[in-house]
């Protein structure tokens, strides 16, 4: 594939990005004056325990939150209100000066969790990541093509969405956020806008472990030519995949650098209350075994 032009590397940052959810009783910081910058060619893992707000630092990556107050009748029951401030930018833009169309071709956003309640194709699932750009048919076919590729699928363009299991949904919608960004790479570099993102949130949550590999390894390529950020659970693949980690507690960014640096024994019984042991495989390749702290405070007793 053919890398974007370094002279326009843009890269993607947050600066004092604030969110916050006000209750009838409370007020809970999702995020708490968090700056963070991802750039071009990083593959970067946001990892952390439950609630930590690492879906909520995805989502205002994406520029999902800005500077805005969400009314009171679009939230849940016995939510009063939710609010943000901050700058997400890309380059010297900030998101919210982006139009719609460009945005979409620069930043893919795979959520959580994707609900599709109409019976399409495999294929015209995909597809759909091919709404902002303006493809000849072999091009789109292409794209297409090399995306199912990508998420081993080939053979699953006429399967109906409804009738796939999870796992196969998910690899669905990853390979339609990667058809949303490939055209530059993939079929002619003067579609090149600049500086591209994908950002998964938990890509491989419904994944056996064959296929969470295989995703981790298509992004890991992907990465070559667009930022990929991707929230995850599991810190070996976290520590096998990622160049850098964005270890995220309490609403805040607990630690940055590579996953070798910062998964250290103390840091990881701190954020995840577990003790950690580190070990290494066949190949070299570092590998953390877990066990509960309390275990580990049972046993000295």
């Amino acid at each position: 594939m053919t890398r974007v032009n370094i002279e326009r590397f843009e890269p993607l940052s947050l600066t004092e990005m604030s969110v916050v959810v006000k209750t009838r009783y409370s007020e809970k910081r999702l995020l708490d004056k968090v700056s963070v910058t991802v750039h071009p060619n990083e593959f970067v893992a946001i990892v952390g325990p439950n609630g930590a707000g690492k879906s909520t630092l995805l989502k205002a990556m994406s520029g999902e939150f800005m500077e805005y107050t969400v009314p009171r009748r679009s939230l849940r029951r016995g939510v009063r209100g939710m609010t943000s401030a901050g700058v997400a930018a890309l380059g010297d833009r900030v998101l919210s000066e982006l139009p719609a169309e460009d945005r979409a071709k620069r930043i893919a956003v795979l959520p959580q969790a994707s609900t599709l309640p109409f019976d399409y194709t495999v294929e015209e699932v995909v597809r759909l990541g091919l709404f902002p750009w303006r493809l000849s048919v072999k091009d789109a076919n292409e794209v297409v093509r090399q995306a199912l590729i990508s998420a081993d699928l080939l053979g699953f363009e006429q399967r109906h969405y409804l009738s796939l299991s999870g796992g196969e949904r998910q690899r669905t919608h990853f390979a339609r956020v990667l058809v949303q960004v490939m055209p530059p790479a993939l079929v002619n570099p003067a579609f090149s806008v600049g500086s591209q993102y994908l950002l998964l949130d938990e890509p491989t949550s419904a994944l056996d472990l064959s296929h969470q590999h295989a995703l981790m390894q298509a992004a890991s390529q992907h990465a070559r030519h667009v930022g990929v950020v991707v929230v995850m659970h599991d810190l070996n693949l976290a520590l096998q995949y990622a160049s850098r980690c964005i270890l995220v507690n309490r609403g805040q960014v607990v630690e940055q650098g590579t996953p070798t640096d910062i998964f250290t024994p103390d840091c990881i019984a701190d954020v995840f209350g577990v003790k950690a042991h580190r070990v290494s495989g066949k190949a070299g390749q570092p590998q953390l075994l877990f066990e509960p702290l309390m275990m580990d405070r049972n046993r000295k007793r």
